[in-house]
């Protein structure tokens, strides 16, 4: 399913999802510190990034030209896309809109409803923000607290190629098949 690594130009590739700026500086200072970096994943087809949007906007900033990919077939079905569950700590109870097509529930009690997906997962991205600033904690894992809908693969690149963004983090893909972790060496810094 993975083929070689390849070294692709950065402006060629579409991010499906905003970053968290930190995170971003953090890559950075990795990539000029060690020179290596782990290869993203991108779908051959649409040159959409699945995973490593931060290790995608490090290379940007750094202006450096190729990075290297590791293209999958996106729409295969030995790929998944999942969404993370939110625990927030101290528990709460509260609902805000529960009328629309989309939800985020908690034990089947909606909590925020949306008619877009790409609206809710903002909406529920500005509460989680709320919730921290008022000291509550968001943990993302994989099956306790808030559900929200996962995204579909074709509504994923419907969005990415008008330019708008997820919030960071929204999607959980998994893959049936092996893709290597190694760091490889750039020579561009």
């Amino acid at each position: 399913m993975v083929t070689s690594i390849e070294w692709v130009r950065v402006k060629d590739l579409i991010p499906h999802e905003d970053i968290i700026p930190f995170i971003v500086e953090q890559n950075i200072v990795n990539i000029k510190k060690r020179r290596k970096v782990i290869p993203i994943i991108v779908d051959d087809e649409t040159n959409l990034i699945l995973d490593g949007h931060h290790r995608y906007y490090a290379f940007l900033k750094l202006g450096i030209n190729k990075i290297p990919v590791y293209y999958v077939k996106y729409k295969s079905n030995q790929i998944i896309v999942n969404s993370w569950y939110r625990l927030v700590c101290p528990s709460i109870h509260i609902s805000f809109n529960t009328e629309g097509k989309f939800c985020v529930s908690y034990h089947d009690r909606k909590i925020l409803c949306e008619n877009s997906l790409y609206r809710l997962y903002w909406k529920q991205h500005f509460f989680e923000q709320q919730l921290t600033r008022l000291g509550f904690k968001i943990i993302k894992n994989e099956n306790k607290g808030l559900y929200i809908p996962s995204l579909p693969k074709d509504y994923i690149i419907s969005i990415a190629t008008k330019g708008l963004r997820f919030p960071p983090k929204s999607t959980r893909h998994e893959y049936k098949f092996y893709i290597a972790k190694e760091e490889i060496g750039i020579n561009e810094y």
